[in-house]
């Protein structure tokens, strides 16, 4: 093996990916389970890192279901009719829009098949399987008597012989009847749900014909009226009874758009995602810039997460492609801004092994729905230039937009946009005729609900915080609002990100396939040396010497060590001077580094603000936006120091 390097380039890597399939075909594996469970996990991880490395920039488009997402993907490319727009829960799949830079002149055009993507059986059963795991492992905490580890812990029905009979065994358990060793009601809906969808993955399982592991070209109107999850689903009230009805690819290719999408509903289950090329108008969003022979640019729709009717799936699937996005854009609701979904998909995100700065340049947040956002009247602030600490104080939604946006971006202000796609519609008067009657009449009142056309709601706003601090970002984003609902300042922030940070996120994305498939690489060449019996390679001996000199040196710091850890007596009233003196120039005990912290802390200027807020509050209540005292703030005796003394000299602001 080579020298691991840190920090490599993309042609650093893609070389590093050469070598290492050229040695997994060259090198004798040892005749030993690890050895060949060692090599398939390097196969797998060489193939994750080349696919990182050959994948255009792709942004993630991702929030909860409610929050208008597909409407404001579909008016973000010019199109609000692009994806399914339904009142309840749709796109309960990964929906992939690959993007191309349409004629000037021409509106946004999407093609009319589709690539449905099936799952490989390797896929489904460990979908399946972390579905069941998770159901097992919380039945076990809250509900032992069902026997769910008992029956259940270890098996996987696509993979185990004996099938689904196990689980259709055991799963009734969950609707008892009276006197049952668990009463109906205690149980949990949610628990119920999770084996309803894992029974749909069994029908879908047990009907498909030779499509597990295929692409099939599917009708984009056939998708539409498919990949609707059914808003009126309800959890069942009796134990759901095995469906199986055959379905084929060329059932998914009838030319009957009602034939091929009853055959997709019954195998949605089974699907991955679902890709959809789009032409997108350049008088909409030019994507010249983003796009070149070197660099392609794919949006990624991700279902919603909570939606009635999808559980475990969705989560599974949409953890397993966020691990190659490279911007995300996080679409909040501007008036619930903050959300379980939004925090769910943020946690899938670290658990890949993100850097945490890393992760904040790559986030965007979109704050969907600002027209319902109302100006606050601020009658109680006097007229002239308005602080943000004011505004935030007097409207709920621009400060939920500002607090909870913030928490993924860490601050980085550029990176959040006020947006709603029934302004821009309007404003760039963009058609919605292939939406269902129903969301069109939704889109209809929506716009009725508007300002009139001109009208620059949070103008007189805007110019007040402006004058107040030319900096402040919410100026330029409140304006944007006002010119066209913010989608062209979306579109540019999203190409200014790609620009800068795009190709930044996916050599990261890349790097942290390198860092695993080197710990990989390293277990095999163990194994290798261990099952030949040659001698250890010169870098582990001298690792072995270089630890043998550490415990030398440690045999020979512990004695001072151990002293250090007993304090030593202080002369009472000795100055720190002369007790400095005292210490002859030994490191400080552990009495010492104790009180310095304490000290420390006390003295941060934020403890002192808090308190001064609280003692000027009559309530004794900290206000939220209040702010810094004006006369100075009062110095604060340390504990244990009394009162007298020169106030600590004043530190930076943290």
């Amino acid at each position: 093996m080579t020298v691991f390097k840190k920090n490599p380039s993309l042609s650093e890597l893609r070389e590093f990916t050469d070598q290492t399939l050229t040695m997994l075909s060259e090198q004798n594996i040892p005749d030993t389970p690890e050895a060949y469970e060692a090599r398939d996990r390097i196969q797998s991880l060489a193939a994750e890192l080349d696919a990182r490395l050959n994948a255009p920039v792709t942004i993630g488009v991702v929030g909860e279901y409610s929050v208008g997402k597909s409407l404001l993907l579909g008016t973000l490319l010019g199109k609000p009719d692009l994806l399914p727009v339904e009142a309840g829960p749709s796109t309960g799949n990964i929906t992939v829009l690959e993007l191309s830079r349409g004629e000037p002149g021409s509106p946004t055009t999407a093609a009319e098949n589709t690539d449905v993507a099936f799952l490989t059986e390797k896929q489904l059963a460990a979908c399946v399987g972390a579905v069941l795991d998770d159901l097992v492992r919380v039945l076990d905490e809250r509900h032992p008597q069902l026997g769910a580890g008992t029956a259940l812990a270890g098996y996987n029905p696509v993979t185990d012989p004996r099938g689904w009979a196990p689980f259709e065994a055991w799963y009734p358990r969950l609707w008892p009847a009276a006197g049952g060793p668990v009463a109906y009601e205690t149980i949990g809906a949610a628990h119920r749900d999770a084996v309803t969808e894992l029974c749909r993955v069994r029908d879908a399982a047990l009907s498909q014909r030779d499509l597990l592991g295929t692409s099939v070209g599917v009708s984009r109107k056939a998708v539409d009226a498919a990949l609707v999850l059914g808003a009126a689903r309800r959890t069942p009230e009796t134990p759901p009874k095995r469906v199986v009805q055959p379905v084929d690819a060329g059932q998914l290719k009838n030319a009957d758009t009602a034939v091929a999408a009853e055959a997709l509903r019954r195998a949605f289950p089974l699907v991955e995602k679902v890709t959809l090329r789009v032409e997108v108008s350049p008088d909409h969003w030019d994507l010249s810039g983003l796009i070149s022979q070197d660099t392609a640019v794919r949006l990624l729709d991700f279902p919603g997460i909570n939606a009635a009717g999808s559980y475990g799936r969705d989560t599974f699937l949409s953890r397993r492609e966020l691990v190659s996005v490279h911007t995300i854009l996080l679409v909040i609701s501007a008036v619930r801004p903050e959300s379980k979904g939004a925090s769910t998909f943020w946690d899938m995100l670290t658990e890949d092994g993100r850097e945490p700065q890393a992760l904040a340049s790559a986030a965007l947040v979109a704050a969907n729905a600002f027209d319902l956002a109302k100006p606050p009247a601020l009658h109680d602030v006097p007229e002239g230039p308005l602080p943000l600490r004011q505004l935030l104080s007097h409207s709920a939604e621009v400060n939920g937009v500002h607090v909870y946006g913030n928490k993924f971006v860490h601050h980085r202000e550029d990176g959040i946009v006020a947006v709603s796609s029934i302004a821009a519609i309007r404003a760039h008067q963009l058609p919605y005729t292939e939406t269902s009657p129903e969301t069109r009449e939704r889109i209809h009142k929506a716009l009725a609900d508007l300002e009139p056309p001109g009208a620059k709601r949070w103008e007189k706003i805007a110019d007040r915080l402006r004058r107040a601090d030319e900096t402040n970002p919410w100026t330029d984003r409140l304006r944007a609002y006002d010119n066209d609902g913010g989608i062209q300042r979306l579109r540019l922030l999203i190409d200014h990100h790609v620009r800068r940070h795009g190709l930044e996120q996916k050599l990261e994305r890349a790097r942290s396939s390198h860092r695993k498939l080197w710990r990989e690489l390293s277990l095999l060449q163990r194994q290798v040396h261990r099952a030949s019996g040659s001698e250890q390679p010169e870098g582990y001996r001298e690792l072995r010497e270089r630890l043998a000199e550490f415990r030398a040196l440690l045999d020979l710091m512990l004695p001072t060590l151990y002293q250090l850890s007993t304090p030593a007596p202080r002369v009472s009233g000795a100055d720190d001077a002369s007790y400095a003196a005292e210490l002859g120039g030994r490191p400080p005990r552990r009495e010492e580094i104790a009180y310095s912290v304490r000290d420390d802390v006390f003295d941060w200027r934020e403890w002192q603000e808090l308190l001064g807020r609280a003692e000027r509050d009559r309530n004794h209540l900290v206000p939220r936006s209040e702010p810094p005292a004006q006369g100075g703030i009062s110095h604060l005796p340390r504990p244990g120091r009394g009162g007298g003394g020169p106030p600590p000299a004043p530190r930076p602001a943290r």
